[in-house]
């Protein structure tokens, strides 16, 4: 199946996006939706226990600030108590420095019962701005913007109001428990001055004799709330609330007289509710931090709660939650924004990394495929990547190219092993058709010298009578003359049958001679087999494995070619000993020839004179002896020739065996030829095959 058909699942880039990409997306994603809860729960909790600080440091604030107005209500009531009771100026003086000395204070004062203090004479203007018109001593110094000084005395009022917060409420303390203890009022306007007090009592020999107090200014409050507002932000708002009033807050500003809070009651306010609740849980906790839904402006909002003390004062300082989660949003957006960059990286890696690498790998399966498929002439852009991948594709067109090297060599290969097989068919041919016609030749002798042999016994035969003959007309001569003539005839048949006998020689030595010829040609082909053979070798070894049948039929062939060639080296000896028997046979006959020649001349002779005739006649009994001898030495000779010849039949035999295993030999080679035909069409090798992708 071709790469690009595969299921994109199954793919290298299919996984690396399902097992890779996709699992690092949702992680990113896991890890950022598990980062927005946990850091919008840590930026809430965050942003809690910052106004809750924030909460905590303003009551702080305020109760120092408190503590240092009570402290100077204090700080005159018991200097008024000791060396200031009775001295008028002095206790003016003190209250003037005490007000002129802390900015914070919007007045101070005393206020004594009557009569409860011993006049010291001082100036009458100063009798007249700090008494009332019973004499009562009831200085009371206060900030004023139109006086040169910014400073005006002038008595207290509202002294004997059965309702008066600085004065009858620090008297009903003092007489319900018996402690002198410092008061802070509720918020109230005097002489049209939103104020708070702080007053202590006077006490001298356990008796209430008046109050010493200083005065602060709502406004001044009002600016405080306003200044820690500022270090909290603009959203939020700071309420200050004492015994059910509202002391001050920043909700007021930018609203309408009729809506401010300042003065109001809470109960009468939207916040009712609310900081009763608020107002419930301060008896058992300084200050805590939750979230409830704001009546006025509709949305939840984070409201910390912290007790001023002393004053009993209680400060609500609200965050709505909307400024609460832009931190937290902001911190969102940051994290997704890092998120989306991760994922955009995530992306650029898979792109612009994981791209090439797939690129390499399905360029590399391409062209691994096309070659399984035998395009051998495939090519592929190997690029220098120096990972896996690139090795890979330098690796594939590596193995491509050196496939088609081999498959180039095994073709060349393959046309020298299909021309040397067609030589070695038709050498086996030739081979055969020589040791075909060696046979017959071998047939023909093996005949031709079983009669030279007949012919031999029958010339050993006649010899004899011969001899017999002979040595009767040796021994008859004497007494019968016609038998002289009559061997003279025999002796011209005997010269004539030694004529035949030399004739057949002389065949046999000719048969001889053209056997030497076929065994040489035998030898020629053998030797040229020999080499055709070694050739095969050799090409089959270039190919490798694909010529390892090639190398066993060629040293096969090798083998034959060796056999053949030492049976024709022992056919050529058999025969040279024949043609050494046969022309010893020859020699031996012409010699006989010779003999009977000059026996049938002195026959002649023998006719010409007696004595003559005996002596030749008894030479011709002696010579007669040695045909005799030479005739059966012929007839030897000719045996061994027949056996010789069966030997030579039997290696033609065996040549035209080998000639047959040699046909069979190159027929299995012509067929190895073809099975590699076969196998290299379905190489392709052309240009046209290429790929460079």
């Amino acid at each position: 199946m071709n790469s690009n058909q595969l299921p994109f699942q199954h793919r290298v880039a299919g996984r690396l996006l399902l097992f890779a990409g996709i699992p690092i997306v949702l992680i990113l994603v896991l890890v950022g939706f598990t980062s927005f809860e946990r850091t919008g729960e840590y930026v809430r909790s965050a942003v809690e226990q910052q106004v809750l600080d924030a909460s905590r440091w303003a009551a702080f604030d305020l109760a120092d600030e408190n503590l240092q107005a009570v402290t100077a209500a204090r700080m005159l009531a018991k200097a008024a108590e000791s060396g200031f009771h009775g001295d008028r100026g002095k206790s003016l003086d003190l209250a003037r420095r005490v007000l002129i000395d802390t900015p914070a204070l919007q007045a101070t004062y005393f206020g004594w019962e009557p009569r409860a203090d011993d006049p010291v004479a001082f100036g009458q203007s100063e009798a007249s701005a700090s008494m009332d018109d019973s004499g009562r001593f009831l200085p009371y110094w206060h900030r004023d913007a139109d006086a040169p000084d910014g400073i005006t005395l002038e008595p207290l009022v509202g002294v004997d109001d059965p309702d008066s917060l600085y004065y009858r409420e620090t008297q009903r303390v003092f007489e319900e428990t018996g402690v002198a203890t410092s008061v802070v009022t509720k918020p109230y306007t005097y002489e049209g001055v939103p104020l708070i007090e702080h007053t202590h009592p006077i006490v001298i020999d356990g008796e209430f004799v008046g109050i010493a107090g200083v005065d602060r200014s709502l406004a001044g409050l009002q600016s405080r709330l306003q200044m820690i507002q500022s270090g909290l932000g603009e959203e939020s708002d700071l309420f200050l609330l004492t015994r059910g009033l509202f002391i001050a807050t920043t909700a007021d500003a930018g609203v309408s007289a009729s809506d401010r809070l300042q003065e109001t009651q809470v109960e009468l306010s939207p916040y009712a509710s609310l900081f009763d609740s608020f107002a419930e849980r301060s008896r058992t906790e300084d200050s805590f931090v939750l979230e409830s839904l704001d009546p006025v402006l509709g949305t939840v909002c984070i409201y910390a709660v912290s007790t001023v003390r002393p004053g009993d004062w209680t400060l609500v300082v609200r965050q709505p939650m909307s400024v609460v989660e832009a931190p937290a949003r902001s911190l969102l957006t940051n994290n997704a924004i890092i998120v989306l960059i991760g994922l955009m990286v995530v992306g650029a890696i898979l792109f612009f990394v994981a791209k090439p690498m797939i690129g390499r790998i399905e360029r590399s399966a391409g062209a691994v495929e096309r070659v399984a498929d035998g395009q051998l002439c495939t090519e592929i852009d190997a690029d220098s990547a120096r990972d896996e991948t690139g090795v890979l594709a330098r690796g594939v067109l590596q193995m491509t190219t050196r496939l088609r090297s081999l498959a180039e060599e095994v073709r060349s290969a393959r046309s020298e092993l299909d021309q040397v097989a067609r030589e070695v068919i038709e050498t086996s041919d030739r081979e055969a058709e020589a040791a075909s016609g060696f046979g017959a030749s071998t047939t023909e002798i093996a005949a031709a010298v079983r009669e030279i042999a007949a012919t031999t016994s029958e010339l050993a035969e006649e010899v004899r009578r011969v001899d017999k003959r002979a040595a009767d007309t040796a021994r008859t001569m004497d007494s019968d003359r016609s038998r002289l003539e009559d061997m003279s005839g025999s002796m011209h048949a005997v010269e004539e049958a030694t004529s035949g006998i030399g004739s057949r020689l002389g065949d046999i030595n000719r048969r001889a001679s053209e056997i030497t010829g076929v065994v040489e040609t035998i030898g020629r082909i053998a030797e040229q087999t020999n080499l055709l053979s070694v050739n095969a070798a050799i090409e089959a070894e270039k190919a490798g494995e694909y010529g390892t049948g090639f190398l066993v039929v060629a040293r096969e062939i090798r083998r034959l070619a060796d056999q053949t060639a030492n049976a024709t080296g022992d056919i050529s000896a058999t025969v040279s000993e024949m043609q050494s028997a046969v022309s010893s046979g020859v020699m031996e006959m012409d010699r006989y020839t010779d003999r009977v020649r000059r026996a049938v001349e002195q026959a002649s002779e023998v006719s010409d004179g007696l004595a003559t005739a005996i002596n030749a006649a008894s030479e011709n009994a002696a010579a007669f002896g040695r045909v005799a001898d030479g005739v059966d030495s012929q007839a030897a000779g000719a045996k061994q020739i027949d056996e010789a010849m069966s030997g030579l039949s039997t290696t033609a035999d065996s040549a035209h065996e080998s000639s047959r295993r040699l046909q069979e030999v190159s027929r299995r080679l012509t067929n190895a030829i073809d099975m590699l035909a076969g196998a290299l069409s379905n190489w392709n090798l052309d240009d046209r095959g290429s790929d460079g992708s």
